[in-house]
């Protein structure tokens, strides 16, 4: 099929999401169709049934209702392989243009990982997607040198990308990690690389059980680690930062889903045994649905634990860290430790160390951080790369015309 650009106007953009969401897919997905609405683009939403209703989403844009059309792929009970996830979304592209009449210009693939495949499934996914298209690529480990990674099996990466990205309809990638630089320019070649800024919401709600958070701490500045709550965000070194520092120096939130199962079988007995409310300790261990509730429990924190285990890139929850003027204590190196020295959004510290988490903890709430000027200036200095204007050019950079 060959495609016509229509001018940037009437661009047409097939917004095409994974078929699982990290964390906050729903509030992704959101801001990428207001963004590309407000550009006057029109839409194709390609959503996977598994994550929820698609006509939710475009309820929140009834002002664009012939500008956006969505079509879904249904669930399978146990999941798409990689050439079979290319092929749905060729198929619901095709089926998009055909119900519409439109021809979409470009695909952003919202999660270019959940696409690349293995090297024994790498030809049966070249050259499937017959419209160009754009990967944002969330975790690619393999392009910071001084991440664990073999060598071998960072080569071999490394050459599934070269054969994915050098594709004709392959237009370039979105990352979130500014320190990824080149080799990707290499592989890419003349391509497009664009950081996206990263993009978060802001709206919070009145939440009453937030607000008894706040009564329960009695004055007490709270220390929360909020989000999925996996092995590698460093759950249970929060939980031991937790029994270990005075109760009358701080009270701690652990918020979100939490599956034991997720953990390994050596340490669910501690974290039983440190799982359970106490006075210094609030578990709210469920999903929180709604972005503005989250805010609420975000808000009402006083310090953010984001020292997370082997995650090399960038983080939604510094930028509202940074948005909301909270300090953050996150593992040291890679991006989010380059980021929070470069602004001084708070202190680093090696990941497996939970003394030195201990000690961080208590430094910041002793020093007042949130109320340093160093600090404002460079919340405020972080939250300019993040407003709508950057986010736009560099969606316009990576997917226009």
């Amino acid at each position: 099929m060959h495609h016509e650009p229509t001018g940037s106007a009437e661009r047409v953009i097939a917004y095409v999401e994974g078929d699982i969401w990290l964390g906050h897919g729903a509030s992704q997905r959101r801001l990428f169709l207001k963004t590309m609405l407000s550009m006057g683009w029109k839409v194709v939403l390609v959503a996977w049934e598994a994550l929820g209703s698609s006509q939710d989403t475009l309820d929140e844009f009834p002002d664009a209702a012939s500008r956006i059309h969505c079509i879904s792929i249904p669930v399978k009970p146990d999941g798409y392989e990689v050439p079979e996830r290319w092929k749905m979304i060729q198929a619901s592209i095709k089926a998009a243009e055909q119900q519409t009449g439109w021809h979409v210009d470009l695909a952003f693939l919202a999660w270019y990982d959940n696409l690349r495949p293995h090297r024994k499934q790498l030809k049966a996914c070249l050259g499937i997607l017959e419209c160009p298209w754009v990967g944002f690529y969330f975790h690619p480990s393999q392009y910071r040198w001084n991440t664990p990674l073999g060598f071998r099996k960072r080569i071999r990466q490394i050459q599934v990308d070269v054969q994915m990205l050098r594709q004709p309809q392959s237009r370039g990638l979105g990352i979130l990690d500014e320190g990824l630089g080149f080799p990707l320019r290499w592989i890419l070649r003349k391509k497009a690389l664009v950081v996206l800024p990263e993009q978060t919401e802001v709206e919070s709600s009145f939440s009453a059980e937030a607000l008894e958070l706040r009564r329960l701490a009695a004055g007490r500045p709270i220390v929360g680690l909020l989000g999925r709550l996996s092995p590698r965000k460093g759950v249970l070194n929060f939980l031991r930062a937790a029994q270990a520092i005075d109760p009358s120096k701080a009270c701690f939130l652990l918020a979100g889903k939490f599956r034991m199962e997720d953990f390994p079988p050596s340490e669910r007995e501690e974290l039983g045994r440190l799982l359970r409310p106490a006075e210094n300790l609030y578990l709210k261990l469920d999903h929180i649905e709604d972005a503005a509730e989250f805010n609420a429990f975000f808000r009402a924190c006083d310090l953010h634990i984001l020292v997370y285990e082997k995650f090399f890139h960038s983080s939604g929850l510094l930028a509202k860290a940074a948005i909301f003027e909270k300090p953050v204590i996150v593992a040291k190196g890679y991006c989010m430790g380059e980021r929070v020295q470069r602004y001084a959004l708070g202190t680093c510290v090696p990941a497996k160390n939970p003394d030195m988490l201990q000690t961080a903890i208590l430094q910041i709430l002793e020093s007042h951080l949130g109320d340093d000027n160093r600090f404002l200036a460079g919340c405020a200095a972080y939250r300019e790369t993040l407003t709508d204007e950057p986010f736009q050019e560099a969606l316009r950079q990576l997917c226009g015309a």
